[in-house]
């Protein structure tokens, strides 16, 4: 793309241009149409081409979109929009604080999680624990927490402390043989202790690993061991959601699906829907109160922080989702999905573990006993080349994930408005992939 004035991730590719939309497909400007089976990379929850949405637009009083400053002043949509994310939220969060991002709100969860502390007159807690097989974000900060090598290591010497623990990765577990015995969670201890006790200020984790490693899923107990050991040692667990929140694992919030409580949750990609670039970071009524009753102010803010026309955007998407039933849908097209994969597995085997909750599947493809392919084999790169073929377009996952080797495996997020047919011809696609390439 040197003809190009944009400066692309990739220098060598060149990109298809996207001229239109309409529900699960994209439109390319030679005329193909792409079955979005990533959804923009988990992102288009209510499907491409919603003219629903820029009607709205023309129907509204456009003066009531005028920029506000979110640190002088509030407006209606912002105030609306909070009120219908708590709504949908685990009991124990009430405040949300919006940003432009999932980086963004990863962001302020972390500035949070110190200043809580602060304001606990334990100033001496500041470290942020994460996990390996992890991404939190694209700033400094957050990518100093995900645990993403390939990503990480031209910036390391500009990384902040941020010590991790093992992934909850179930298929390449290094510590159970036949029976979880979540040691993978207890390791959280080992390194609270390891670090010193009273240096911790919060661990931060995605319910379901989104794409460094997608898909993983953790034992039943997994995470109610992880919130025994933040509230013995007074840690804030933040639940990173920007990827497997907002309904994509067939509930509003990923982490209630192991009947736990988060301090803080963070979402982003489904709230947009892909039409405006919004993130929240959802706060509970614990560290509101302690904010509060300490008259602390919240040293964080942005530009764009609740911008009027990004939450009223929002607010469409979430009214869609509502009106539609879309949460539901996912769940039940996810199990559908989840099937056909496992049906799948069953023929070939190069797929060494089918994995996620929901509209969100990681498959990843093995050769004998687990081994992982060589890199220069480009596995998961053919697999996504040979289903586009078919005009069905899934995400390649992030290499070098099996604890720093190479490791093949790709990203199955559509929108949540997918239907059976649709579910079909991705797996089917899938299937004139591997066959390609095993025979």
């Amino acid at each position: 793309m040197k003809s190009s004035n944009v400066f692309y991730r990739d220098l060598n590719k060149e990109f298809d241009e996207v001229v239109d939309g309409e529900g699960v497909y994209l439109k390319l400007k030679n005329g193909e149409k792409i079955l979005d089976a990533v959804a923009g990379a988990a992102v288009v929850a209510i499907g491409h081409g919603r003219k629903e949405i820029f009607e709205s637009l023309k129907e509204i009083d456009q003066q009531s979109l005028f920029y506000a400053n979110n640190g002088s002043f509030t407006h209606k949509w912002q105030e609306e929009l909070a009120k219908k994310i708590i709504s949908i939220s685990p009991k124990n969060i009430n405040k949300v604080i919006f940003s432009s991002s999932g980086t963004e709100a990863n962001e302020a969860a972390i500035k949070i999680a110190r200043q809580y502390h602060i304001s606990k007159n334990q100033p001496e807690k500041y470290k942020i624990i994460s996990r390996k097989q992890s991404y939190h974000g694209a700033s400094l900060t957050t990518l100093s927490l995900s645990g993403r090598s390939s990503w990480r290591e031209a910036f390391s010497p500009m990384m902040v402390n941020a010590p991790q623990i093992a992934a909850p990765y179930v298929f390449r577990c290094h510590f159970c043989e036949n029976e979880c015995n979540l040691s993978c969670a207890n390791q959280l201890e080992e390194e609270i202790l390891n670090q010193g006790k009273s240096s911790v200020a919060a661990f931060i984790a995605e319910p379901i690993i989104g794409t460094t490693c997608t898909g993983v899923v953790p034992h039943r107990d997994y995470y109610k061991r992880i919130r025994e050991i933040c509230d013995k040692y007074d840690i804030l667990f933040i639940a990173d959601e920007i990827f497997c929140g907002y309904g994509r694992s067939g509930s509003p919030f990923a982490i209630t699906e192991w009947e736990t409580e988060a301090d803080i949750i963070t979402i982003s990609k489904g709230l947009g829907s892909g039409y405006a670039a919004i993130g929240a970071t959802l706060i509970s009524e614990k560290i509101y109160e302690l904010f509060y009753n300490k008259n602390t102010k919240l040293i964080h803010g942005s530009t764009y922080s609740g911008l009027p026309i990004s939450t009223y955007i929002a607010i469409q998407v979430f009214n869609i989702i509502e009106n539609e039933n879309l949460f539901l849908n996912a769940k039940v097209q996810g199990e559908y999905l989840h099937k056909q994969l496992n049906k799948l597995k069953e023929k070939f085997d190069i797929i060494g573990d089918v994995r996620g909750k929901g509209l969100l599947a990681g498959v990843e493809f093995v050769k004998e006993n687990k081994t992982c392919f060589n890199e220069q084999e480009n596995v998961a790169l053919k697999i996504v080349n040979y289903m586009r073929e078919l005009g069905v377009h899934v995400g390649c996952g992030i290499p070098f994930t099996n604890h720093g080797k190479h490791s093949d495996h790709i990203q199955i997020t559509p929108p949540y408005i997918i239907n059976n047919d649709q579910i079909d011809d991705i797996v089917n696609s899938l299937e004139y992939a591997i066959k390609k390439i095993t025979l």
